[in-house]
């Protein structure tokens, strides 16, 4: 199965992967993201390259700013100038009920997750991050017998753990790269660990055009669920328009919006866009599920905005919203062979994350 997210990749490891190890261009000033993401570190005089974020096994990035008071060293500084930087990410949103279009019944969805994202400098232009995520997804049906004839309730509680490792290197003022590894697991609750592992690599390059334009394309090599390998191309851009206006493809830990941020002062940022999310999980393997060690998939297109309210270099809290345009559940059985598959109508949702880096 081939998967084009030329946009952003919602999976956590294309996160860590695009940028230099987690840092977007900030609107009005270098800023300190989410999640150390990055293909490739970026130059020390970029308006990027001066905060990171991050997000794993799905690994890291970012388009939330947050201001900073004083940059830390960029990587051309020897390692021992550079402090090792943390930063973790809270967030949780919940997607409101909705018909399914061809068959009876609804569902809604409350996601909630936490991401760590390290750096750690280690030689001169050099780095290296790790990334640590979990999600819990919980799926309420009502009545769903396409899936479920007896129950109408086909999953519930479904968990998501990720770890990314990356080492990036900045070769020259314009060229940096990163490359790294990336293991995850997402199954429902009673369901067997040992078959819902997947893991993959990753590598990509980033080029600085300039203060206000970076370029980065890759590609995340992953194993899935019962299903071909998934191969997620990647390409990153991040231009500074002018001092209060930024366009990123870096999604962020929570949301994951890609498109327009608008920071008109330090303290404020508004963010407007659009990303792509899908979780594949093992189900349940009890013989009363509604296939047992079968395959639960997910995918939906969100659109919508968040602002954000930056009171310190260290902390930020975002409260998003907007609608779901299209959603697609997904039952296969153990073999991954199709069982059903229905759309579900739009809906709205709306969420709340918190960062701190430290």
């Amino acid at each position: 199965m081939l998967i084009l997210t030329t946009l952003q990749t919602l999976v956590p490891i294309a996160q860590l992967a695009l940028l230099t190890p987690a840092q977007p261009v900030n609107t009005a000033q270098p800023v300190n993201t989410a999640q150390p993401s990055a293909p490739a570190p970026s130059a020390p005089d970029s308006p990027s390259a001066k905060n990171p974020q991050l997000s794993p096994a799905a690994a890291a990035v970012t388009l939330d700013p947050a201001p900073q008071a004083s940059a830390p060293p960029s990587l051309s500084s020897p390692a021992e100038d550079r402090e090792p930087r943390a930063i973790l990410n809270l967030y949780s949103d919940n997607q409101f009920a909705a018909d399914f279009k061809d068959a009876g019944g609804e569902m809604s969805l409350l996601r909630s997750g936490a991401n760590l994202s390290l750096l750690f400098p280690v030689l001169e232009r050099s780095q290296i991050g790790v990334s640590m995520g979990y999600e819990r997804w919980n799926f309420d049906f009502t009545d769903a017998t396409a899936f479920d004839s007896l129950k109408g309730d086909p999953w519930q509680g479904v968990n998501r753990l990720d770890l990314t490792l990356t080492f990036s290197q900045e070769v020259s003022d314009h060229w940096s790269y990163v490359v790294g590894a990336t293991v995850a697991s997402s199954y429902e609750d009673g369901a067997q660990f040992s078959d819902s592992i997947t893991a993959g690599a990753l590598a990509g390059a980033t080029y600085r055009f300039s203060d206000t334009l970076r370029v980065g394309a890759g590609a995340i090599v992953r194993s899935s669920i019962e299903d071909d390998a998934l191969i997620l191309p990647l390409i990153t851009i991040d231009w500074k328009i002018s001092d209060t206006l930024t366009f990123s493809t870096n999604p962020s830990t929570g949301r994951r919006f890609l498109g327009l941020t608008y920071q008109p002062c330090e303290a404020w940022a508004f963010t407007g866009g659009a990303a792509f999310e899908f979780i594949d999980f093992r189900l349940d393997d009890d013989t009363d599920s509604v296939s047992p060690d079968g395959v639960g998939r997910f995918r939906r297109v969100p659109v919508g905005v968040e602002i954000s309210y930056i009171p310190s270099d260290q902390f930020r809290v975002g409260l998003y919203g907007g609608y779901v345009l299209a959603q697609e559940v997904t039952l296969d059985d153990q073999e991954g062979e199709r069982v059903q598959q229905e759309e579900v109508e739009p809906a709205p949702f709306i969420g709340l994350q918190i960062q701190w880096s430290f």
